[in-house]
C-alpha cells in the first residue's frame, strides 16, 4: 500500500487519576505514535451500551478519523491491559487484531472487566483513586489474521474483484444509511429500469415545481452500472437535501426510514405521467385490513369496523420476539397498537397469563390486522431503536433476532390473510438484502449484504468497497444478541435492521435485463444532470416592493424587510435580456418601465439580508443568466435572482429611456425605517392570556410598521433630517424620538441606539440598513410598559413561546390552559406564572413533568430545579422542541419531593420464595445500606443476627448485587427489573477469598431445541450458591436440591451446565464445579456466567405473600 510504514511495536501508559470521579461518558488518552500514524485509547468508565453498563469499555482509537482519506488503512495487533497496582500478576489484559479504516476507526472491548472489580480498592486496580491502563500495539503488514486480510483484499478495487462499485459520499458516517439504501434499489433491476425510463418532459416544463431527485438518482445508477471505480453520491445528496438532514435526526439511524419512504414518494410523482407509472406501487406496495373492535367475546369480533390500510414497507418489533415469525404474529395479534392510530391497553388472550383465564369469555379488545396482499419487494424495518423511558434516551435493542433466508407468509394456513383475498398468489419470499448497524445509537454505521439476481453468492457493500462475503457473515451474524465470537472482538453489536425479500414467483420479473444507458450518458457526462440542464434553461425572478414590506412587517414578519417566498414571482428564459424582466414587472406591477430602479440583495457576514445596490446601467444590458452566475450565492438547482423594485418619479422632462440608477451620488444612503409604538402593561392582578377557546377582551398590544424609506447623505446627521423622520413615523412636530439600528436577530437580538448627533456613515450605516423610531419615554414611566423600547420587544419576539399546559393527571385530554412565556424565562418564573394562573398561593406547590417527543406523553420524572433551566431546556428533548409541559399541585412543596425515591423490593426467603412485596421510600441521596435497614424493619427474618442484601433480577438472571455504599439515586427503575431482599446464608458470611471459593450464580434453564446450542433459555429465580475450591457437582447439588426442596424423582432428570454467554458445557458429578468457570474471576454482576440447571418449565412458583406495612 502506497506510503505504508515498517512494522513497528509501541507500547504506552495511561494514568488516569480521580477515576471514580469521572462524570464523561467516554474518555480519550493523549496520541501515541506507531507505524507512521497517531493512535490514542478510548475508555468509557460507565460502560459502553445500555446491556453493559457495569463493565469497562476499552478501545484503541485512530483520532480524527472523519479526516482520513478515503482508503487509508492499517493493520495491528494490541494488547489492552489494566494494571493490578498491587499485584502485577493479577493484571488483566485481552488482545484482538484489526484492521483500522475510516468505516471502523476504533476496535476494542465493551466488556473489558466489571467496573465492580476496577473500582474496589481491595482489588487493587484502584489506588489512591487512580487506574493505570497500558497498551501495547505492533503495526505492519503481515500482523493481522491471513482471514482479515482476505475479507479486506478486495476493497481497493471492487469493480474488478465483484463487477460492482462501492459509493462516496463526503457526507461520512451520516452517509452510510444512504449508501446501503441506494446500494439496495440499485440491485433490483426492474426498478433501474424504470428510472431510467422516465422522462425529463415535465421537469423541463415545470422547472419551479418537480424535483431535481428523481433524475439525479437516474444518473447515479448510470454511474453505477457503467464506472470503473466507485462513483460519489454527493450529487444525489445535493438535490435530495440529504446534507441538511445530515446534520439533523436523518443521520440518526431510527429516522432513515423517513430517507427511503421520501425517495418512493419523489419516485412516484416524477413517474406518474410517463410510461413507467405505477412502478413504485407494483413493487412495494401491499394492502392490509385493520379491524377495529369495540370489544370481543370468546375470541369473535363484537361491533366490527374494517378499513383497508395501504403500505410500502411494514415495522416490526424486536423486543420480546424470537425471530420474523413471532414478530408477524405480534403485530397481527389483537390489541396491536399501530402508528397514527389510537393508543389503547392491551389485554391478554383468553387461557393466557396475567390472571386471564379460560372461563373469561368477554374481554375487551381493540384491533387486528389481516393482510390482503403483500408487495413484489418486502420491507422489514425492525424496530432495533427504541425509546427507554427510565433513562429518557433512544437506544439501540442488540437483542438476537432470527430471520430466515425463504420467509413464507402463507404458514399455518394463512393465518396473516384475510379470509376474502385471493389465495392464488404464494406468498414464499426470498431473503435478496440485510441492512445491518454496527456501533452505538449516535456514532454507528450502516452496511448492506445484498444477493444481485438472487444469486447464492452474498457481497457486503460498506464506506470501504464492495466484497463477497460468505452467507454466515450475512445473515447468521447479522442476528445480533451478546453472543459474540472471541476471535472477532466488537466495539458494539452488529445487527441487522432493514430486511428486502423477494417473492419467489416473481423473481423473474424483478430481476430483469436493464436495457443499455446509452441514451442518458450525454446527459449525465456533465455531472450536473437535470439540475444543470434546468439552471441553464430557465431563471426564478423574484420582486420584492415596498407593498411587501408594508404587507409582512408586523404581520408575517419583524425583523428584516421581506419574506422572499410571499413575494410576486415569475420564470424567464435565463438567456433572455433583463429588459424581459421590466416589461414583466410593468405587466404584472402597472409600474412604467422609465419608474423602475432595480436593487440587489446580499447576505451580509452576520446572516442578514439585506439591499446591497443598485443595477448599473450596464448590468440591465446583461442577459438575466449572466446576472444570476455573477451572483455566486444564488447558484444552484432552479437558480434565480432577487431584487427590490424602487418606484422612482418620471423623467420630468418625460423623456425615455434608462433612469440613472445611483440615486444622487457615492455619498447617498438608501434607510428604511419602522415605527415601534409600545404597549402598557397588565395591572398585576390582571392575567395576559386566557384559557383556549375562552373570549378575551381587546388590550392594546406592542407595533411594530414599516414607515417609509429615505435617500440621505453620508455626512448629515439624524439630527439635521429630524423633521423628515417624524413625518415618516407620523410623530407631533416637538415629540422626542430615539434611533435604534436594526442589525441581527439570530442566534441573540442586536439592536443598538443610534447617536442623533454623530454623521450617518460614522454610525456605520450603509445601503439596505434598517433604522427603528419610536417615541421616548420618561424613565419613570417606564416600568409602566410591557417591553418599553425596541431592543426588550425584539428580545421577546426571538424568544416568546407558547406553551401548553396539561394536568398531568389528565395527559391526554385538550391543555388546562395556554401561556405565552420567554424561552428565557426560568423555572421559577414558570411555576410562578402556573400558580398564579391556576390560583395556587406558593409556587412551591407546583409540579412540572416534561413531555416526551417519542411517545406524546409525560416523561418518567418531574423536572429537576436546580436553578439553572431555563423554559427552552424544559421544552427541548433529543434535538426536538415541544410546546407542551405537565403540571401537578401536590400538597409538600416541590422541591421536597423531589428529594425521595420510591423503590418497590420483594423479600425472599432461604428457598428463594417471594415473601411479600414492600413500597420503601428514602431520600435520593440514600445509600442501599439504609434501604437494607429500612427493609429489615419491615420483614420477618429468620433471627435477629440476619443479615440483608439487594439485588437486581431480570429476565431470570442476577445482574447485579449492590454494595452497600452504593446510592439510591443510581438504582433504576427498568421494566421488568425486580429488586430482591434475601437473607446472607451463614455459609457465605465466611467466605474470605478466592482460594477459599466464591458465590456463582445459579439460574434454571431449558433448551430449545430449534434454536440449537445458543436456544438457552432462563426461567424461575435465580439464587446465589458459595461453592468451594475443590466441591465436585455431587456435593454442589445436593446442596441446590436441600435448598429448593425438589422431589428425588424431579431433580434426578435435571442435568447441570456451565453456561458462558448461553452456551453449555454440561458437568459429570465428579467434576469440579469452578474449575469449568475458567480462570477469570466470577463477580456478582457476571450475569453471562452462571450454573445452569436444565429441566422443564414445568410449574409456576406460588408468591407466598404477607400482609404489612408498605
Amino acid at each position: 500500500m502506497e506510503g505504508f510504514q515498517p512494522s513497528q511495536s509501541v507500547s504506552f501508559r495511561w494514568v488516569i487519576e480521580n477515576f471514580t470521579k469521572l462524570t464523561v461518558r467516554k474518555l480519550y488518552s493523549h496520541t501515541f505514535a506507531a507505524g507512521g500514524h497517531s493512535w490514542r485509547l478510548l475508555l468509557f468508565p460507565k460502560g459502553n451500551s445500555y446491556e453493559s453498563v457495569q463493565k469497562l469499555a476499552v478501545y484503541v482509537d485512530v483520532p480524527y478519523s472523519e479526516w482520513l482519506e478515503v482508503g487509508w488503512s492499517r493493520n495491528a495487533d494490541f494488547t489492552l491491559r489494566a494494571v493490578n497496582q498491587r499485584d502485577p500478576s493479577l493484571s488483566i489484559e485481552n488482545s484482538s487484531s484489526h484492521k483500522f479504516h475510516k468505516g471502523e476507526a476504533d476496535w476494542g472491548f465493551r466488556e473489558f472487566m466489571p467496573l465492580k472489580d476496577l473500582v474496589d480498592p481491595s482489588k487493587g486496580f484502584l489506588v489512591d483513586g487512580t487506574v493505570v491502563i497500558e497498551a501495547e500495539v505492533s503495526v505492519g503488514g503481515d500482523v493481522v489474521k491471513a482471514q482479515n486480510d482476505s475479507r479486506n483484499a478486495q476493497v481497493d478495487d471492487s469493480r474488478k474483484a465483484t463487477g460492482f462499485v462501492a459509493l462516496r459520499s463526503k457526507y461520512t458516517a451520516a452517509s452510510s444509511f444512504m449508501n446501503a439504501v441506494l446500494q439496495t434499489l440499485y440491485h433490483l433491476p426492474y426498478l433501474r429500469k424504470a428510472v431510467y425510463h422516465m422522462s425529463m418532459t415535465e421537469c423541463e416544463k415545470k422547472v419551479a415545481s418537480t424535483t431535481a431527485m428523481p433524475f439525479a438518482l437516474q444518473c447515479l445508477f448510470h454511474k453505477m452500472q457503467n464506472s470503473d471505480a466507485s462513483v460519489q453520491t454527493d450529487d444525489f445528496a445535493t438535490s435530495s437535501d440529504w446534507d441538511s438532514w445530515a446534520a439533523t435526526s436523518f443521520c440518526l439511524p431510527y429516522e432513515g426510514r423517513k430517507f427511503l419512504l421520501i425517495i418512493f414518494e419523489q419516485l412516484e410523482r416524477a413517474m406518474r405521467w410517463t410510461g413507467v407509472a405505477g412502478t413504485i406501487q407494483d413493487l412495494f406496495q401491499g394492502h392490509y385490513v385493520l379491524s377495529s373492535c369495540a370489544d370481543f367475546v370468546d375470541d369473535v369480533a363484537v361491533k366490527e369496523k374494517r378499513r383497508r390500510i395501504s403500505f410500502y414497507d411494514l415495522e416490526l418489533d424486536v423486543r420480546g420476539c424470537k425471530d420474523v415469525y413471532e414478530s408477524f404474529d405480534k403485530y397481527c395479534s389483537a390489541g396491536e397498537r399501530l402508528e397514527g392510530g389510537g393508543k389503547r391497553r392491551r389485554h391478554p388472550r383468553p387461557g393466557g397469563g396475567n390472571g386471564a383465564g379460560v372461563g373469561e369469555g368477554r374481554r375487551k379488545g381493540n384491533r387486528r390486522i389481516w393482510f390482503e396482499t403483500f408487495p413484489t419487494v418486502l420491507c422489514l424495518h425492525l424496530k432495533r431503536f427504541e425509546y427507554d423511558v427510565e433513562h429518557d434516551n433512544m437506544v439501540k435493542v442488540n437483542d438476537r433476532y432470527e430471520f430466515p433466508v425463504q420467509l413464507d407468509l402463507d404458514r399455518d394456513g394463512g393465518k396473516y390473510l384475510a379470509s376474502d383475498r385471493d389465495r392464488s398468489v404464494r406468498n414464499l419470499y426470498t431473503l435478496y438484502s440485510v441492512l445491518a448497524h454496527s456501533g452505538g445509537i449516535n456514532n454507528g454505521r450502516c452496511q448492506v449484504f445484498i444477493r444481485p439476481m438472487l444469486l447464492e453468492q452474498w457481497y457486503k457493500s460498506d464506506d470501504e468497497g464492495v466484497r463477497k462475503e460468505d452467507a454466515r457473515r450475512a445473515v447468521e451474524e447479522q442476528y445480533g444478541g451478546e453472543e459474540e465470537m472471541v476471535t472477532t472482538p466488537k466495539t458494539t453489536s452488529s445487527n441487522a435492521y432493514v430486511l428486502v425479500y423477494v417473492r419467489e414467483e416473481d423473481k423473474g420479473k424483478v430481476m430483469c435485463k436493464v436495457d443499455d444507458t446509452t441514451r442518458i450518458a450525454k446527459r449525465c457526462q456533465s455531472g450536473g444532470g437535470v439540475q444543470q440542464k434546468v439552471a441553464d434553461w430557465y431563471a426564478i425572478v423574484k420582486v420584492a416592493r415596498e407593498e411587501d414590506f408594508r404587507e409582512q412587517i408586523g404581520w408575517d414578519i419583524l425583523f428584516d424587510l421581506v419574506d422572499f417566498e410571499k413575494v410576486g414571482w415569475f420564470v424567464i428564459g435565463s438567456h433572455s435580456s433583463f429588459q424581459t424582466v421590466k416589461d414583466q414587472c410593468a405587466a404584472i406591477f402597472h409600474i412604467p418601465i422609465q419608474c423602475q430602479r432595480f436593487w440587489l440583495w446580499e447576505k451580509r457576514k452576520n446572516h442578514t439580508y439585506r439591499l446591497s445596490r443598485p443595477l448599473t446601467p450596464d448590468e440591465e444590458m446583461q442577459i438575466v443568466k449572466r446576472l444570476i452566475d455573477e451572483r455566486a450565492s444564488t447558484r444552484g438547482p432552479n437558480a434565480g435572482i432577487n431584487l427590490f423594485l424602487e418606484k422612482v418619479p418620471e423623467n420630468p422632462e418625460g423623456v425615455s429611456g434608462p433612469i440613472h440608477n445611483r440615486p444622487t451620488g457615492k455619498d447617498d444612503i438608501l434607510i428604511f425605517f419602522k415605527k415601534y409604538s409600545p404597549a402598557a402593561a397588565a395591572s398585576g392582578e390582571e392575567e395576559e392570556e386566557e384559557e383556549e377557546g375562552e373570549e378575551e377582551e381587546e388590550e392594546e398590544e406592542e407595533e411594530l410598521r414599516y414607515v417609509g424609506k429615505m435617500l440621505v447623505k453620508g455626512e448629515t446627521k439624524p439630527c439635521d433630517v429630524m423633521v423628515q423622520i417624524k413625518q415618516l413615523g407620523v410623530f407631533k412636530p416637538n415629540e422626542e424620538v430615539i434611533l435604534y439600528e436594526e442589525i441581527k436577530f439570530d442566534p441573540t437580538v442586536m439592536c443598538i441606539p443610534i447617536d442623533k448627533t454623530a454623521t450617518f456613515s460614522s454610525s456605520g450605516l450603509e445601503d439596505g440598513d434598517i433604522v427603528c423610531v419610536q417615541r421616548a419615554i420618561a424613565e419613570t414611566d417606564i416600568i409602566k410598559y410591557r417591553y418599553p423600547d425596541v431592543p426588550s420587544y425584539l428580545d421577546y419576539v426571538r424568544n416568546r413561546q407558547v406553551v401548553r399546559f396539561h394536568r398531568l393527571s389528565e395527559p391526554n385530554s385538550t391543555p388546562h390552559f395556554v401561556l405565552e412565556m420567554s424561552r428565557q424565562h426560568t423555572y421559577d418564573d414558570v411555576v410562578q406564572r402556573v400558580a398564579r394562573h391556576v390560583g395556587v398561593d406558593d409556587p412551591g406547590k407546583i409540579h412540572l413533568t416534561a413531555h416526551n417527543c417519542f411517545s406524546q406523553a409525560p416523561r418518567s420524572r418531574p423536572i429537576k430545579h436546580e436553578g439553572g433551566e431555563s423554559l427552552a431546556d424544559m421544552l427541548a428533548h433529543h434535538n426536538r422542541m415541544s410546546e407542551i409541559l405537565y403540571y401537578d399541585v401536590v400538597n409538600p412543596r416541590a422541591l421536597e419531593l423531589e428529594r425521595w425515591k420510591t423503590l418497590e423490593v420483594r423479600f425472599y426467603n432461604s428457598r428463594v420464595e417471594e415473601v411479600c412485596v414492600r413500597n420503601i421510600r428514602l431520600p435520593k441521596e440514600s445509600t442501599v445500606g439504609e434501604l437494607i435497614k429500612e427493609t429489615s424493619d419491615l420483614v420477618d427474618l429468620s433471627n435477629s443476627a440476619s443479615q440483608l442484601r439487594i439485588l437486581e433480577v431480570s429476565e431470570s438472571k442476577i445482574r447485579k448485587i449492590f454494595l452497600p455504599t452504593e446510592k439510591l439515586d443510581n438504582i433504576s427503575n427498568h421494566t421488568g427489573q425486580i429488586l430482591r431482599a434475601e437473607e446472607i446464608p451463614e455459609e457465605e458470611k465466611d467466605l474470605g477469598n478466592a482460594e477459599e471459593g466464591r458465590l456463582i450464580h445459579v439460574c434454571h434453564v431449558w433448551q430449545d431445541s430449534a434454536a440449537g446450542s445458543r436456544g438457552a433459555q432462563t426461567f424461575g429465580e435465580p439464587f446465589c450458591l458459595a461453592v468451594r475450591e475443590k466441591e465436585t457437582l455431587v456435593i454442589v447439588k445436593t446442596r441446590i436440591k436441600r435448598k429448593l426442596a425438589v422431589p428425588y424423582d424431579d431433580f434426578s432428570k435435571w442435568k447441570f451446565a456451565c453456561m458462558e454467554r448461553s452456551a453449555p458445557l454440561y458437568l459429570q458429578d465428579t467434576d469440579i464445579v469452578l474449575s469449568c468457570f475458567g480462570k477469570r474471576t466470577q463477580t456478582d454482576d457476571d450475569c453471562e456466567q452462571y450454573l445452569g440447571l436444565e429441566h422443564a418449565d414445568t410449574a409456576h412458583r406460588m408468591s407466598h405473600r404477607c400482609d404489612g406495612p408498605n
